[in-house]
């Protein structure tokens, strides 16, 4: 079994190091050979900064051992066209098997078992995906076991078929510093490529809230054009534009008012009985979501506690607010790009 991992990197040599560190050290299952585990590291940095790194990663590498460490030296154009041209410079054969992470991704021991053993009992997908959860982040930890991320849609912890891979035409450039993951996944659900869940394969992404990157207005931008290229690319997704058109038309005064009353709280205090009644409405709606929640991550071995659920039912009224502007966003830029053209 050939498996080519791809980590693309930039100016973060603390971070590629602690990964392939942990890499390096992965608990391999017996009777699977021969195995080769090639891992790519793609500094997309013209310094190079990297390279050094690389070099005394390799020094690393025990006798005997199935892993490689390559360096390839990306041309800045972001993770999608970085994660492409390692693939390409790493000549896969088609029945190999390329795996995505970030730099910024954290594995454990056994997250290279856990993939080849999971594809050995659900054999048959050329695409397989596992859950990513926020990490070590200095923040509550019901927190973290609600923030799991178990969609296909993303670029980490992510593997395909090298076959596959290349029938799909890689990640797409243009979009390579937002959501190029999403496009992938979204052309490999449109080709009708098999995929699969493997439930224990999992990795911390901790990075992606403490990030300064986030905080930029460009990173904004981009979140627009990923709009644009998604309505252009696929056009079943304006359906799902049509019904939010069709929300706001049928009911502006049901959503007037719902508004309204998320806002309240933070500006005063009200006693009045509606709002009372309003409030204990979507708090008991909260709770039973939130005990479909519990149900859920029973499977991760985690138990919510009673005050990760008063926590959970006083700061979760945001939450329509905030699907509220987002369709409010979504739809006024949506409706921009038609008058553009």
């Amino acid at each position: 079994m050939n498996i080519s991992i791809i980590i693309p990197t930039y100016q973060r040599p603390e971070l590629i190091e602690r990964l392939c560190e942990q890499v390096l050290v992965q608990e391999l299952p017996n009777g699977i050979a021969p195995l080769n585990i090639a891992v790519y590291i793609v500094d997309d940095d013209d310094a190079g900064n990297v390279s050094k790194s690389v070099e005394t990663l390799a020094k690393k590498i025990p006798a005997g051992s199935p892993y490689s460490f390559t360096y390839v030296l990306g041309e800045g154009l972001g993770p999608g066209q970085a994660r492409n041209k390692a693939v390409t410079e790493s000549k896969c054969n088609d029945d190999d098997w390329v795996i995505f992470l970030d730099d910024d991704c954290e594995v454990g021991k056994k997250w290279l078992s856990e993939f080849i053993e999971g594809i050995s009992k659900r054999p048959g997908a050329e695409m397989y995906y596992g859950p990513v959860t926020s990490g070590a982040q200095p923040c509550p930890p019901f927190l973290h076991a609600l923030d799991i991320q178990e969609s296909p849609y993303k670029g980490a912890n992510i593997a395909f078929k090298a076959k596959a891979y290349k029938a799909l035409g890689g990640f797409e450039e243009p979009l390579s510093y937002w959501a190029e993951d999403w496009d992938l996944v979204a052309k490999a659900q449109k080709a009708e490529v098999k995929l699969n869940y493997l439930p224990h394969w999992q990795c911390g992404h901790p990075a992606r809230y403490t990030s300064p990157r986030y905080l930029y207005w460009p990173r904004i931008q981009q979140h627009f054009t990923t709009v644009a290229h998604m309505l252009e690319a696929y056009p079943q997704l304006n359906e799902v534009q049509k019904h939010f058109s069709s929300f706001f038309r049928q009911a502006p005064l049901m959503l007037g008012i719902r508004l309204l009353f998320w806002l309240l709280p933070a500006l005063v205090v009200s006693p009045g009985r509606v709002f009372l009644v309003f409030m204990l409405l979507n708090i008991s709606f909260d709770a039973i979501r939130l005990i479909r929640k519990q149900m859920h991550l029973k499977a991760h071995r985690y138990r919510v506690r009673g005050v990760d659920a008063i926590l959970y039912l006083l700061l979760n009224w945001t939450e329509d607010l905030w699907t509220a502007i987002q369709r409010l966003w979504v739809l006024g830029y949506t409706q921009k790009l038609k008058l553009a053209k």
